[in-house]
């Protein structure tokens, strides 16, 4: 589960999709999030993961996209049974359920991939958001793979010693995470410090914010925003012509 944390990170890549403006991908997210919701659709949820898919590799992020999807994997499972125990159609809510679960991970993962948190960041600033929560936000969209890593290597690192994690009754479990939990604890502390410095060095908080780069809506974006906008209206009416129930 740790590990699957970590395939959040943003890896630089020289795709046309990691090149792609924050603005149209955010777009592309936010219609599929739309049809995701609305929808109670098998074609059309199973179109939307399929569409994602042939995104990510175009974006060359598939391994990326498989980890995050191996760490949820026991969430789907548990939403399916619920489902299929709990709803009247039984198994076709669990499907459908499992599959807007699943679908809306993966577009969420898609975007958080092939998008720079400096990017991300500066589009937020540009659609009128405060720079101080926008900061916030991908600064903990940022540590959150960080901190997975962080996690993974002190739990390796104790096992190393002779720590059993998997041994004992649940009490017996929850002490023996102390010995985590405190360096992982102390070393966040002192990278928050590190952050505070690094942010004070940089005048953070200055009345009049300049910014190495501006972002740009090219040809490419264009035709991706053109391109969203179209399945997106062609998935709406799959949504709407073939019901299933």
């Amino acid at each position: 589960m740790l590990r699957s944390l970590q395939s959040f990170r943003y890896l630089k890549k020289n795709t046309i999709i990691h090149n792609l403006d924050p603005r149209s991908k955010m777009l592309f997210v936010i219609l599929l999030s739309f049809l995701i919701f609305i929808s109670n659709n098998i074609i059309t949820l199973s179109l939307i993961m399929f569409l994602v898919i042939i995104t990510a590799y175009a974006a060359k992020s598939i391994s990326q996209l498989l980890k995050m999807l191996k760490g949820i994997l026991p969430w789907i499972i548990f939403i399916f049974v619920v489902n299929y125990f709990t709803s009247e159609k039984g198994i076709l809510i669990a499907t459908i359920m499992s599959l807007k679960f699943t679908a809306l991970a993966t577009v969420f993962t898609l975007f958080f991939i092939t998008t720079s948190p400096e990017d991300f960041m500066l589009a937020l600033n540009k659609l009128g958001l405060p720079y101080e929560y926008t900061l916030a936000f991908t600064m903990a969209m940022r540590f959150v793979p960080s901190l997975a890593r962080d996690l993974q290597i002190i739990i390796d690192a104790q096992k190393s010693r002779g720590l059993e994690l998997e041994k004992g009754n649940f009490i017996e479990r929850i002490r023996r995470y102390i010995p985590i939990l405190v360096p992982l604890i102390v070393y966040e502390i002192r990278r928050s410090f590190m952050i505070a410095e690094a942010l004070e060095s940089r005048a953070f908080g200055s009345t009049k914010r300049t910014f190495y780069y501006e972002l740009k809506i090219t040809k490419n974006d264009i035709l991706f925003i053109i391109f969203s906008c179209i399945i997106a209206m062609v998935l709406y009416l799959i949504e709407v012509f073939f019901k299933l129930f």
